[in-house]
């Protein structure tokens, strides 16, 4: 069942009530806090109106404020406070910044003579005219105004007064034109000699700013701390980035900085005005503004280490075979952004000498001659073989030296070495030389000298030939035997005629 329509018109009027009511609260709760202002620090009469006036501040509650309008009675009435604003009685962002300036760092304070000379600086800087005239001075400076009411009204702090005073005028009148808002950020920089080093810097949208600066994994390089106060936008502070213990393994480093700065030039004052009397100005307090920034764009630092272990001795011809070991931290290893390792580039020079070298030296001894180069890309799992595609013809001592350069590398391997870093072996380590030597000659073998005359073989008649003459193979072995039984009686006769005849000669003489 629907409402009424007087019901609903009721409740459209009560709902235009309350909201009528909340916005009376609102503005009741945003208007300006009254009270009435007291006597400060200074020297006169406290009093609307009077022969030498009052000279120094008027204190609203715990701040002391000063007249922005020369020549209206003072305000010891009640006193509006406005709160910081960047409009006031007319002034311009100069002027504003100049009072600001000065009932800031010098207007807080129970010293009436220092009170006194801020007092007659805001006024000439808001309105120099008036406050010359105010008290019948008729020159044109502010010494002679002050010492025309301050001869007779505090003759002892005449001279001081207008000493103080002189000083707060320039230093209100020259000071840049200050900020209503500011705002900034850090600044990472690179040092390419060390990816762990590098500068921090603020930029601000004002130079006058000034803060605190604090590190998260690095410190400032000049004392080791983590903070640093009153730090200056557009200054380069150096840094040392410290790795944390639990970084991972080959991941960028996280390097931040917070910090937390303000700027007390401000073109604004902490407003008051009192009916019928003077407007008047107390400290508008600083303008305070934070900064941050990250940079994840560093990585631990790579020291990489070469071993190798080359043939210990070859022969002319053959290629120059060396088995290489990149290692060093392996926790640093350079690795993508998934963790897997990169490839590491190394490289070797091979050197010939006529004599075998001496002691391993840093620097490549004269008289060794480039022999040829070797390559390497290695992930740091073990040993790799490496063979040169050119061979060692001439005999002597080759030696092989490796390193590993940043130029050399990828960008991203080379994001983790220092930039004029070299790995480099030292010329003629023992596992570094091959040794080929020169082949032995051939030996030499005498041939038996030949006769004087030949000598025919004796070549036997063969089975076939035997077989023409129709003998029985068998029989002729049978004759054979009874040949030889004949000759050797035949011999043995012969030889036993010769002795006979012998002996007979022998018995005859």
């Amino acid at each position: 069942m629907s409402a009424s329509p007087l019901r609903r018109a009721r409740r459209v009027l009560a709902l235009n009530i309350a909201a009528a009511l909340a916005a009376a609260a609102l503005v009741f709760a945003v208007a300006p806090a009254a009270t009435a202002a007291t006597q400060g620090a200074g020297f006169g009469a406290w009093q609307p109106t009077s022969t030498h006036g009052w000279h120094g501040s008027m204190r609203v509650g715990d701040v002391h404020t000063y007249c922005i309008l020369p020549g209206i009675p003072l305000p010891t009435g009640t006193t509006s406070d406005h709160g910081v604003r960047t409009e006031a009685a007319g002034l311009s962002p100069q002027q504003l910044t100049g009072i600001n300036l000065l009932v800031t760092r010098y207007g807080q304070t129970e010293d009436p003579v220092q009170a006194a000379a801020v007092g007659w600086a805001v006024k000439a800087i808001a309105d120099w005219e008036t406050t010359l005239r105010t008290f019948g001075y008729r020159g044109d400076s502010l010494a002679g105004a002050i010492d025309w009411t301050f001869s007779r009204l505090a003759p002892a702090h005449n001279a001081r007064v207008q000493e103080l005073a002189l000083a707060y005028y320039a230093e209100g009148s020259s000071v840049a034109v200050g900020v209503t808002d500011a705002s900034g950020s850090v600044m990472f920089l690179r040092d390419d000699a060390d990816p762990l080093g590098g500068a921090v810097r603020v930029d601000a949208s004002t130079p006058d700013a000034r803060g605190t600066l604090t590190l998260t994994g690095a410190v400032f390089a000049d004392d080791g701390t983590t903070e640093r106060h009153d730090v200056v936008p557009g200054e380069e502070y150096a840094i040392t980035v410290a790795p944390a213990a639990e970084t991972t393994p080959g991941r960028p480093l996280d390097v931040s900085a917070q910090g937390r700065f303000r700027v007390d030039t401000v073109a604004a004052v902490r407003h008051f005005t009192t009916p019928g009397g003077q407007d008047t100005a107390g400290p508008a307090g600083p303008v305070e503004f934070e900064v941050s920034g990250h940079d994840t764009t560093r990585h631990p630092l790579f020291f990489p280490t070469i071993s190798t272990v080359a043939t210990a001795s070859a022969v002319p011809g053959e290629s120059f075979v060396d088995d290489v070991t990149v290692g060093g931290d392996l926790t640093h290893w350079p690795r993508t952004a998934e963790g897997d390792r990169l490839p590491v580039r190394a490289h070797a020079s091979v050197y010939r000498l006529d004599e075998e070298p001496g002691e391993p030296s840093p620097d490549v001894p004269e008289g060794a001659v480039l022999a040829g180069e070797l390559s390497l890309e290695t992930l740091g799992e073990g040993p790799a073989r490496v063979v040169s595609s050119w061979t060692m013809d001439t005999p002597g001592w080759y030696v092989a030296v490796w390193s590993i350069t940043r130029q050399a590398q990828s960008a991203e391997v080379a994001a983790h070495l220092a930039t004029d870093a070299v790995y480099t072996e030292a010329f003629a380590s023992p596992t570094q030389i091959t040794r080929v030597e020169s082949p032995p000659p051939p030996i030499e073998t005498e041939e038996p000298a030949a006769p004087d005359t030949p000598v025919e073989p004796i070549v036997p008649p063969s089975t076939a030939q035997l077989a023409e003459t129709g003998s029985d193979p068998g029989g002729l072995r049978g004759i054979a035997g009874i040949s030889v039984i004949l000759l050797t009686a035949g011999l043995t006769a012969a030889a036993l005629v010769r002795r006979r005849r012998f002996g007979d000669a022998v018995s005859i003489r």
